[in-house]
């Protein structure tokens, strides 16, 4: 305050003025460059700074597209919906979602071949041990029965199948065909075929030992990550489902074949 009393007033005036002049000129350059922003001209290559020319721009002219959906590509069918454009207009398109796709596929793929390879294992196994074909189709009817049994469930209940829980089809079919091989062995022991498929000791063996399988895969889904979860979910699904036709749909087929007088 001392000083602005003792100042000269020209000098201050003079220097107000040049204070005035420089901000108003700085506010003047802003205010120009939001209006030249509001109204963008195309940008040229020549003015692309070299890193960025570089990364887009290969020494024989060349030129990178990048293309972002404007779909959930984390949903296959999406997915498959957004890379058949894109192979529309390169077939040799590449990126993220390519590699996520195709990495997926083959995933899908592998899961789907060692179904079958397990189903074909386990019916080699079952003729080289029970010696007959008839019987080795008995045991294998409950299991498939129950794997689908099992996806039905899984539609109805609204769950898919994923990278995670695809692997569990082997396992279904390994784990459940192991009910209708201890029924099918108490069937050739009684004295009378088809009397007492299921007697008190084997169908509460069947049961239990399905129960407590079920109880150990179901406490996957305590987990919180979604793929451990549907993991424990659908082979806990599956050993119920096979554990549900082997003691309902093997019972009963067996007694058909005894009246009809087939060799179990």
């Amino acid at each position: 305050d001392d000083a602005l009393k003792t100042a000269d007033p020209r000098a201050a005036g003079r220097r107000l003025k040049n204070y005035s002049g420089r901000l108003f000129t700085d506010y003047r350059k802003k205010i120009a460059d939001l209006k030249a922003s509001a109204h963008p001209t195309p940008v040229q290559e020549t003015a692309l700074p070299k890193d960025l020319k570089d990364r887009f721009v290969s020494s024989d002219g060349h030129y990178l597209l990048l293309a972002y959906p404007s779909i959930n590509i984390w949903e296959r069918e999406e997915m498959e919906q957004f890379l058949d454009e894109m192979r529309r207009i390169d077939p040799h398109v590449t990126g993220n979602a390519v590699h996520m796709f195709e990495s997926s596929q083959l995933m899908i793929e592998g899961y789907i071949r060692a179904g079958w390879y397990a189903l074909t294992a386990i019916f080699l196994y079952l003729m080289l041990t029970l010696r007959n074909l008839m019987t080795t189709a008995l045991v294998m009817v409950p299991t498939l029965a129950g794997a689908v049994m099992t996806v039905g469930l899984m539609y109805l209940t609204g769950i898919q199948f994923n990278l995670a829980n695809l692997v569990v089809l082997p396992l279904i079919l390994g784990i459940g065909v192991v009910d209708g091989v201890h029924i099918l062995h108490r069937s050739r022991e009684v004295p009378e075929c088809g009397k007492n498929v299921i007697s008190k000791s084997t169908g509460q063996a069947v049961v239990l030992t399905s129960l407590t399988t079920m109880i150990g895969f179901g406490s996957l889904m305590v987990a919180d990550h979604q793929g451990v979860y549907s993991v424990g979910l659908v082979l806990t699904l599956g050993v119920g489902s096979c554990m549900i036709t082997s003691v309902t749909l093997l019972p009963a087929m067996i007694k058909l074949c005894c009246a009809r007088g087939w060799k179990i």
